[in-house]
């Protein structure tokens, strides 16, 4: 784990993404459109229509959408974002471009005046919170949202938070995608977002059940993995709720690899629907 990481170390690194982004532009600023398919079977009876979502500068298919899917562009979304991010305090920390330009995500950072304390074990138990925006241009890989999500600064775990108030799809916006609506969903979230950290304190202070312990992360993760956290709960002087929790984000943000630098964020992503359930399980 890092240990003792300064907010003065995180802006550092924050200033150093900001460059990358605007200097990378091109790799995440590409326009996209959509076309037509249809399915038909030997008769030529239409059976089916869905359309396709395509790189305008290349004509390749980025991927497959129901007819009803609305392009909203990346440039939107950035544009959108400098928009109202003074208005919220936010901070653009990077842009990850993945599945071959099928999905794109914004990750942005709350300010500090946000930020919060877990009363555990570990002194000065600190968590900042942030957004991600992942614009997705294939239903294979779910709809385009919005998804707030945590850090725990003393070893930059990602953590997830509840569902039911840390994600609303780009499709729900009754209002179409705009600044103001946007800014409005995000101002009422973020008061409940930061409150999550009273249910993390009940964590700290609860010691689940080990044979519940070991059946949920076996039915979870693959062997390897459940294998190496479970392993290391064992070993682990915090026996807690929330030390379980954060040997599993820690093995997510921390170790979790891909033949493909570019779709880390992604898979970690993925994984990541394993902490959602923390908040739903009984593990006492």
């Amino acid at each position: 784990m890092e240990i003792g990481i300064s907010n003065r170390t995180i802006e550092r690194r924050v200033v150093m993404e900001n460059k990358n982004i605007l200097t990378n532009e091109k790799e995440w600023n590409y326009e996209v459109s959509l076309t037509d398919l249809k399915t038909v079977d030997n008769f030529g009876r239409i059976l089916g229509s869905k359309k396709a979502t395509v790189d305008k500068e290349t004509g390749s298919i980025l991927g497959i959408v129901s007819p009803y899917y609305k392009i909203v562009q990346n440039k939107t979304l950035f544009d959108v974002m400098q928009e109202i991010g003074q208005e919220l305090d936010l901070t653009l920390n990077n842009i990850n471009v993945c599945k071959n330009k099928s999905v794109t995500i914004f990750k942005y950072g709350f300010g500090e005046k946000n930020n919060t304390s877990v009363k555990s074990s570990e002194p000065n138990d600190r968590i900042s919170f942030g957004v991600e925006f992942i614009n997705s241009f294939d239903s294979r890989w779910g709809s385009s949202k919005f998804r707030a999500f945590a850090n725990r600064l003393i070893c930059l775990n990602g953590m997830t938070l509840p569902r039911e108030i840390a994600q609303f799809s780009f499709s729900s916006l009754k209002e179409g995608f705009s600044g103001g609506r946007i800014q409005q969903e995000l101002a009422n979230r973020i008061s409940p977002l930061v409150a999550t950290s009273n249910i993390w304190n009940s964590w700290a202070q609860v010691t689940p059940s080990r044979i519940k312990v070991g059946e949920f992360i076996s039915s979870n993760l693959g062997k390897t993995a459940s294998e190496n956290i479970l392993k290391r709960y064992d070993s682990s002087t915090d026996k807690t709720l929330w030390g379980l929790y954060n040997l599993v984000t820690y093995f997510i943000t921390h170790e979790v690899e891909t033949d493909n630098p570019k779709d880390l964020r992604f898979r970690q992503y993925n994984m990541e629907r394993l902490c959602d359930k923390f908040y739903e399980v009984d593990l006492v």
